[in-house]
C-alpha cells in the first residue's frame, strides 16, 4: 500500500474538529485505501472499533444507504454515546 503521508497529516490535523471531511478524487485514485490507513491509525491510537463507521457504497448490501435519510438513522443509530 502507497504511504500517503500528506493527507494523513491533513486527516490527523482535522481529526477531533466537528467538521465533516470529504475526500474527493477519481475513481481508483486511492480514497478508500487512505481512509482504511486513517482508520487503522485512529484504532492503533486507542480510538475503539464502536467509535469508528465504515460503510462501502459499491457493496449491494449498502444499498439502502444510498437514501440520505436512511443513511443519517443509520449513522445516528450506531453513533458511539460515550464520546
Amino acid at each position: 500500500m502507497i504511504e500517503r503521508k500528506e493527507y494523513m497529516n491533513l486527516l490527523e490535523k482535522w481529526r477531533d474538529k466537528k467538521t465533516i471531511k470529504v475526500v474527493t478524487g477519481i475513481r481508483r485514485c486511492g480514497k478508500s485505501s487512505l481512509l482504511r490507513m486513517f482508520r487503522e491509525k485512529l484504532l492503533s491510537d486507542g480510538v475503539s472499533e464502536e467509535q469508528v463507521q465504515n460503510l462501502n457504497f459499491e457493496d449491494l448490501d449498502n444499498e439502502p444507504f444510498l437514501d440520505y435519510k436512511i443513511l443519517y438513522a443509520h449513522v445516528k443509530k450506531n453513533l458511539c454515546q460515550t464520546r
